[in-house]
Formats: C-alpha cells, structure tokens, sequence
C-alpha cells in the first residue's frame, strides 16, 4: 500500500511565487498525499491565494492562518501536528517542485531502508532564470561519517528533504535561523538513515538582498546549536561509530571555531596533527584551521606559517589561497603577492565574495584583511530563503 506523504509549506509574504509553489506540489505524479499550507502572518496577498487554492481543492489542501509572524520553525511544526501522512516534506513557498520529486523519493525510501531522503536541486533567481548551479552533495558524505562531517557545517537543506513522520521531528522555535540545521544534527545523533537523489528535483530561488547581519545571527543560532551538544557526549558517541580520534579532534577543532574558542581550536588540532602521519588531506585541514585559529587570536606569524604549510598540501584551493594572500599582506607587507595570490582564488571560485572584497581593499590602497573560515562549497550560494 503507498504511503501517505504530508507536504507541509510555510508561507510568510510570497504571494508573488506562492501559486506556482502550489501548483508544482498538485501537480504530482504521486497521488497520495496532503497539501498543509500555513501562513505565518503574512501582511500580501498570499492569504487570498491560498483560499483560493483551499476553495478549489479541499480534499487535497489544509490550511491555517497564524496572526502574527512566529517564524519557519513554529510555522512547520504547526504543519506537523496537523500531518496524517507517514512521511513528511518541507515546501518553500517560492520553490517549484519537479512533478516526479515524491514519486522518485518514495521509491528511495523503499530501495535504500532509510529515515529522510535529500535531493539535489536548480538553483533559480527572483524571475525563476537559472543560475547554472546545482547544490551536489559531498561524495564523501555517507551514513557513517554523517553526524562528524554535519559538526563542522550544515551540507542539509530542509526544502530538499523528506523525512519519516516521528516524534523526533520538530523544529526549536527558540531558534530565529537555522533551525533545520538544529533538526537533521538531532536526527543524525540519533542514528537516522539517508540517502541522496542526485538528480535536481526542485527549483530552488535564490534572493538577492542579504548581508553581515544575517550572517551573524545564523552564526548565534549555530552556536547555540552545537552548544546542545557537551564534547564528552559527542566524543563518545563518534568513537561509538568507529571514528579514529584524530577525525573527532579536527572536527572539535572546527567546531571551536565556530564558537569562537580559538584556544580549544588551536589545542584539538594539535592533538590531531601529533596523529595525522603524512595524509595530505589530514594535514591540509589542520593547518587551514589553524590558521583560521591563529588569525582570531591576532597571532599573525603563526597564522602565516600554518597557512604557509597547508599550501604546500595543496596549492589550488579557493580559501587557502586568499587567506595567505591576507596574511602575506599583513605580515610581510608584500601587497603585490597578496593580490597574485587573491585573483587566483577568485579565478578558481568566481564569485568569491572575501576574495572580491578583498581585491577591492586592494585597489583602494588599504590592506586586505577578510579571511574565510571554512574551505568553499562545489557551489557558492550567497542567499536567506525565509526572511522574518
């Protein structure tokens, strides 16, 4: 018998995407399931359109009417406790969904025995042109290594994603951003099964618009996250798994960082570097992210020196090539090698934003200063989906 499948959306202000949201979820090839559309004070014309939709198909859609804006995750979890379906999927409001999307899904689930499926995704601008961009998904990435690769970022995003219904899935409405990060770092930890559908299977819009600020707030809300979660329970919960502490410390190193606890960093890698041995991919992560570490503790010389030697790893990668490229600045005062090294990385990542920021420094006469934390995605994504 198929399953009975929830397609809960969340809608706040987007009247100008929201029928062809709808439309594409009605559009399925895979009958049986539920349209459950909350509006979260929206203040457009979204709610017009959604009675409209709730008129013309009342078997099909159920709908509820926040007051006020009480943000994504109040939004979905309302959806959640009025789904009847087995499993669930998370809308966007301004996405468009490929006709086959939960059929294709339905049948991973049956094939591959797991708890949430993702599938890859278009990415398209405000007028639904495409970017040229998927999202992908790490090779990498696989239910062993799941939950230690998800410590250092977030490779999830929730309008991919379906999920079995259970009492685990719930949104912390505490959170004001990414608070799907804070469900699938739940559900991992918990020993849930995935899988990826390579194949793009939903139109996913980018917004222009956003800035720093909404970087520091997901940064807060990620901290906040990852605080859920002591050392002593995550450490033994990935020896658990298998991992070799060497892995567990580079991922506590990041994790630092992330949270701003530079010395902890510093301390976990070295830990790690004493185990790594000569695996370049090893070494190439300790000594990015201490120089990362360094950098925040103003301790120039040993960022410079730890960049240096992860360089020599690999000299072709995006981050490395425009921290060095700040870091030859700042401690050697050799601008002209900084902005060599700084166009290379944006010749390899165009659309770098730290690198293109800093070229800009460059040609002003100022110094370049802006490093980047994390080594680049396949696909650089610069976007806020639910705006409050």
């Amino acid at each position: 018998m198929d399953k009975l499948v929830s397609i809960i959306m969340p809608v706040y202000n987007s009247a100008r995407y929201l029928s062809e949201a709808i439309e594409s979820c009605l559009d399925q090839t895979y009958r049986k399931f539920e349209l459950i559309i909350i509006d979260d004070g929206s203040n457009d014309d979204s709610k017009e359109i959604i009675e409209f939709y709730w008129r013309k198909y009342p078997d099909k859609i159920k709908v509820h009417f926040f007051q006020k804006n009480q943000g994504a995750a109040a939004a979905r979890n309302k959806g959640i406790k009025m789904a009847r379906g087995d499993y669930l999927v998370f809308a966007d409001s301004d996405d468009i969904h490929d006709k086959e999307r939960i059929q294709q899904i339905i049948e991973s689930i049956k094939r591959d025995k797991v708890d949430m499926v993702f599938n890859n995704c278009l990415m398209i601008d405000e007028n639904g042109q495409s970017l040229g961009k998927d999202l992908g998904f790490p090779e990498i990435l696989n239910n062993s290594n799941g939950l230690l690769l998800s410590l250092q970022r977030n490779y999830f995003w929730i309008g991919l994603a379906i999920v079995k219904n259970d009492r685990l899935v719930y949104f912390d409405e505490s959170l004001m951003r990414s608070e799907d990060y804070d469900l699938f770092l739940k559900l991992l930890f918990h020993g849930w099964k995935f899988t990826f559908i390579k194949e793009p299977l939903v139109k996913y819009r980018i917004h222009s618009g956003n800035d720093s600020s909404d970087y520091e707030k997901a940064r807060k809300a990620t901290i906040k996250i990852l605080n859920k979660y002591p050392v002593e329970n995550l450490y033994t919960k990935l020896k658990e798994k298998g991992h070799p502490e060497k892995d567990i410390y580079i991922t506590f190193g990041i994790m630092s960082i992330i949270k701003k606890e530079y010395d902890n960093a510093v301390d976990y890698l070295n830990k790690a570097k004493d185990m790594a041995g000569d695996n370049y991919i090893d070494l190439l992560q300790i000594f990015f992210y201490s120089g990362v570490a360094y950098y925040y503790e103003s301790k120039l010389k040993d960022s410079y020196e730890s960049f240096k030697k992860a360089y020599l790893q690999d000299s072709e990668d995006s981050a490395l090539l425009n921290n060095l490229g700040v870091l030859e600045c700042l401690v050697n005062e050799d601008l002209n090698k900084a902005k060599e090294l700084i166009e290379k990385a944006l010749l390899l990542k165009p659309g770098y934003l730290d690198a293109i920021y800093n070229l800009d420094r460059i040609k002003e006469g100022k110094r370049p200063d802006k490093i980047t934390e994390k080594f680049l995605r396949k696909n650089l994504v610069h976007t806020y989906n639910y705006k409050l």
